[in-house]
Parts: C-alpha cells; structure tokens; sequence
C-alpha cells in the first residue's frame, strides 16, 4: 500500500478516537450557573481575550430580554400589500422597458412623477 493510504487510514483511525475521547469524556449541562461561572474563570485565566480580543460578548445569563416588537395582523397585511405594489411598479416598468423600441421612451417610464 502506498503511504497516501497508511496516511488517511491515521487520520481517520485518530479522528475517530478523537471523537470517542470527546463523546465519552464531556460534561452534561447542569444549569445556566454552572456556565456563567466557567466563562468567569475563562475570563480571569485570560483565555478568551488572548483568543478573541477584549471586547468578547460572553452572552447573557439571566432570562432572555423580551423583543418590544410583536407582528400584528394589521402589520402583516401592510408588509404583503407594499411587497405586492412594489412588484407591480417593477414589472410595469420592465414591460415598458422591453416592450418600448426605442431606448428615450422606456427611459421615460423610469423617471417617477
């Protein structure tokens, strides 16, 4: 066998033990604590700044801010007829545009008046 061979054959075989040692040596989550406080100490032993820089969002520990946004029907609506307006005013333009022999007439049906 040549070496290519014996080569991806290693790889493979350390890959796969790879995999083991992490499924088998992993630790389950036990609660949002438990995280907060390795990336606490993640933080003192310097080991994310050195890696990502300073600036690092760490994430957030307590329950998830609310989004002041909720869509509404009435929203929805709107969002889907300004969609379909626009659609028409595009394709009434292309039409024009492909339909019109001459380059200064389709011109025209772009200028918004």
């Amino acid at each position: 066998m040549s070496t290519l061979l014996y080569s991806v054959i290693a790889f493979l075989l350390l890959l796969v033990i790879g995999i083991a040692a992490y499924f088998l040596t992993a630790r389950k989550y036990q609660s949002s604590s438990t995280v907060a406080n390795f990336y606490d100490q993640w933080t003192v032993d310097g080991i994310l700044e050195f890696y990502w820089g300073e600036h690092i969002h760490l994430g957030h520990y307590g329950s998830p801010p609310r989004s002041k946004f909720t869509p509404t029907k009435n929203y929805s609506t709107r969002l889907l007829r300004t969609s379909l307006q626009a659609m028409v005013r595009i394709s009434t333009k292309l039409n024009a545009l492909i339909l019109t022999p001459h380059f200064s007439q389709a011109h025209e049906a772009f200028d918004d008046k």
